[in-house]
């Protein structure tokens, strides 16, 4: 049997260790331990739910756990190889979660028209910044070749064409790894607050995309929780491939309509 423990920042802040705890002591103490497997995963999507787990054979998410509640799921499937339902979130075969706290969706809004003090004249909305967005975004202008740069704050211009690998393996940084030995360092993931204040402080935490009214030139900006820019992903007119993912994709459908506001 494998159980799955959420690890992410929510699962972490709601107690989800002291659960993994009491559960890998009680695998130890019954001689579980070799029939077993517990798993610290990442975010799983469900952090109104916190702490949660997904215990396999099966297909089983509980919800709300606690040190007192995650020994007797464990023994009922264990011993009775069946679940305990009054925990549960989730399992195969029902039509919809059984959360107490479900959140609705959440979409970005539609394309503003702004005068920024930065980009000027455009129109403007806000993305997510979470690492499920932003290394996902990462990974995808890799693969196209569509002339998109990103500019740091202190002007310095890579080409995602020459970006050769992405790695992130780190807590919550994440590298980029240009020809010619170019390396950037991006803080993406959730940073806890036992981490360094200058790692807290540099998470990006503004995505916005734009499109410029002089030039109709699109794209992306980042900055970090004291607002200070990160830098800035230029996605030429004619990169159509890579603005309908980010429409699609990272906007989840937003439509725009130029027209309306640049009365082309």
């Amino acid at each position: 049997m494998n159980i799955l423990f959420c690890d992410g920042g929510s699962c972490r802040k709601a107690g989800s260790e002291p659960v993994i705890r009491e559960a890998r002591a009680y695998l130890r103490n019954n001689g579980l331990w070799d029939k077993t497997h517990t798993i610290k995963t990442r975010c799983n999507g469900r952090c109104e739910d916190a702490p949660t787990c997904i215990v396999q054979k099966g297909n089983y998410w509980y919800k709300k756990l606690t040190a007192n509640t995650i020994i007797p799921v464990l023994k009922s499937h264990l011993i009775h190889n069946k679940p305990i339902e009054d925990h549960l979130i989730y399992q195969d075969g029902w039509e919809s979660l059984l959360s107490d706290d479900e959140r609705p969706e959440i979409t970005p809004k539609p394309f503003q028209y702004k005068i920024d003090d930065q980009l000027e004249r455009c129109m403007l909305t806000k993305g997510f910044s979470s690492d499920q967005y932003l290394y996902p975004l990462f990974l995808f202008l890799k693969t196209v070749n569509e002339n998109i740069s990103l500019v740091l704050a202190n002007g310095e211009r890579y080409f995602f064409s020459e970006l050769q690998d992405i790695e992130y393996t780190s807590t919550y940084t994440v590298t980029l790894h240009f020809k010619d030995n170019r390396v950037i360092h991006l803080i993406i993931g959730s940073v806890s607050k036992e981490e360094p204040l200058e790692a807290i402080q540099k998470k990006i935490t503004s995505t916005e995309y734009f499109i410029l009214e002089e030039t109709n030139l699109r794209g992306i900006r980042f900055k970090d929780k004291l607002t200070r820019l990160c830098g800035m992903v230029y996605i030429p007119e004619t990169a159509t491939k890579t603005w309908e993912y980010c429409l699609n994709i990272q906007l989840k459908g937003a439509t725009v309509n130029e027209k309306e506001y640049f009365n082309a």
